[in-house]
C-alpha cells in the first residue's frame, strides 16, 4: 500500500472535503510524526477553538482527524531531521515531516507552500502534493477505471 505522510494543515483541511478525506484514510497507508497530535490539538483547541465549538466536540473533532493517521515516533531521528533544517530553512517541526516521507518511502501531502516546494525538490514533483493535487490524482485513478 501506498504511503502518505499528511502534515497539520492538510489534515485539518480535509474537514472541509470528505470525499477526499476517505479516499486519503482509505486507499493509502497515511502517517505523520506524533508532533501531529500536537499541532491538531493546537489548532482545534487554542487558535481557532470557537470556529470548532464547545470543548466535546473539539475532542471529538481531534479524535476523528487522529484516527486514520499513523502516528510515528521519530526518536532518534533528531539529528537527520536537524540536517534537513539545515539543508532547506524549513521549521524543525516542517522537516520532521518531510523526514518521515524520506524514511517511509512515502509521499508528502501538504498545503504549506514552503513544505510543498522542499519535498518537491528532495522527493520529485511526484511525492509532494497539495490536496488539489492529491484530489486530481484521485480523478485520474476513477478515470482510468472507468468510474
Amino acid at each position: 500500500m501506498t504511503r502518505l505522510v499528511v502534515d497539520a494543515s492538510a489534515r485539518i483541511e480535509t474537514l472541509g472535503r470528505p470525499a477526499l478525506a476517505a479516499h486519503l484514510f482509505g486507499a493509502f497507508d497515511a502517517c505523520a510524526p506524533a508532533l501531529l497530535r500536537w499541532e491538531v490539538g493546537n489548532v482545534v483547541h487554542g487558535r481557532h477553538a470557537k470556529e470548532f465549538g464547545d470543548l466535546a466536540k473539539r475532542k471529538a473533532i481531534v479524535a476523528a482527524l487522529l484516527g486514520p493517521v499513523r502516528l510515528v515516533d521519530q526518536a532518534g531521528r533528531e539529528g537527520a531531521i536537524a540536517d534537513l533544517v539545515a539543508q532547506t530553512g524549513l521549521t524543525f517541526y516542517d522537516a520532521a515531516y518531510l523526514q518521515l516521507a524520506l524514511d517511509e518511502g512515502a509521499i508528502v501531502v501538504t498545503q504549506d507552500r514552503r513544505l510543498h516546494a522542499e519535498a518537491t525538490k528532495l522527493l520529485g514533483p511526484g511525492r509532494a502534493w497539495t490536496l488539489d493535487e492529491a484530489a486530481s490524482a484521485r480523478s485520474n485513478e476513477l478515470e482510468q477505471r472507468g468510474g
